[in-house]
């Protein structure tokens, strides 16, 4: 069965923005269903008159059918972004951890995409675009990254220009390549971690609170699930409103948990398990040498 991915379009959309990556993944033996506002068949005219017809209406898409989306630029977004259906439709892709590619004005669509609890799809995120739509981008909660013309950020692929097609398709179809398959951590107590750096915050034990860890599996390919081994030395930092939802079993070390709402603490050692709730504001102190967990981390 063809893998399926959506292009959302509109009236005025950049000519090859719609045909390029069209073409190309069709070469590759992927269906591109062409997504509109309007009626299925509705003839849409790019800046330059290309025609191309839908598909499909985006009143009867349904995201779980597609792999991912594509979000042209040209005028077209502009339209786009006034759909709440389509502007839903990229939410829940993004939700779902399937690739959303977006170039040159195409994101303005993810400065509109909006989660439940009110934050773009690229809060956090690095992302580029036409040099135009830089401000919005920023506003929307992004790192602007200007000297990179294809910038990919987990399931977020950002370009330019038409010129940065060729990495832009590259990029799009490595996402769909990708393959889901099982992790076997035989040890994690004796895995081999990389560095990565003092533990961000660290507000005790300065010359130690340096963190490792090992990423187990692709967060695109889970629905923005991350899981992997984490340590750190000794040491004391804070977490403040957490984003995300972190379940923790403990494989080695001790440290104390204390939750600033309601002031409790508890102490916890190897073998225990632990949930830190979206929200939960608080603070870990490491009081081993060092403490290394496994972590399961997710937006809901």
């Amino acid at each position: 069965m063809k893998k399926k991915v959506a292009m959302f379009c509109d009236f005025k959309f950049e000519d090859l923005e719609v045909m390029y990556p069209k073409i190309r993944l069709e070469e590759e033996g992927v269906q591109v269903d062409v997504i509109g506002i309007h009626q299925k068949g509705m003839k849409y005219t790019g800046k330059f008159g290309y025609p191309i017809k839908s598909d499909m209406c985006v009143d009867d898409f349904d995201s779980k059918d597609y792999y991912g989306v594509i979000l042209p630029g040209g005028f077209a977004p502009d339209y786009m972004r006034r759909s709440k259906k389509m502007l839903s439709a990229v939410v829940e892709m993004f939700e779902a951890g399937k690739p959303i590619a977006a170039i040159c004005h195409g994101p303005w669509m993810m400065c509109s995409a909006r989660k439940s609890n009110g934050d773009t799809i690229l809060k956090g995120r690095r992302a580029t675009s036409f040099h135009a739509v830089k401000d919005d981008v920023i506003n929307a909660g992004a790192t602007y990254v200007s000297d990179e013309s294809c910038v990919v950020d987990g399931n977020l692929i950002t370009a330019q220009t038409p010129a940065d097609l060729t990495p832009f398709c590259k990029a799009f179809l490595n996402q769909l390549k990708k393959k889901r398959k099982v992790v076997h951590l035989t040890d994690g107590k004796t895995a081999k971690l990389a560095n990565w750096g003092q533990r961000a915050g660290c507000d005790t034990g300065s010359s130690d609170c340096q963190a490792s860890g090992k990423k187990l599996l692709d967060p695109t390919l889970n629905n923005g699930t991350k899981v992997g081994v984490w340590e750190c030395t000794k040491g004391g930092f804070p977490v403040v409103d957490r984003a995300t939802t972190e379940t923790c079993f403990i494989l080695d070390g001790q440290a104390k948990i204390s939750s600033k709402d309601d002031g409790s603490s508890v102490v916890v050692k190897a073998g225990d398990t632990i949930v830190l709730p979206k929200g939960w504001t608080g603070r870990w102190d490491i009081q081993s040498k060092s403490l290394r967990k496994v972590y399961v981390v997710s937006e809901d």
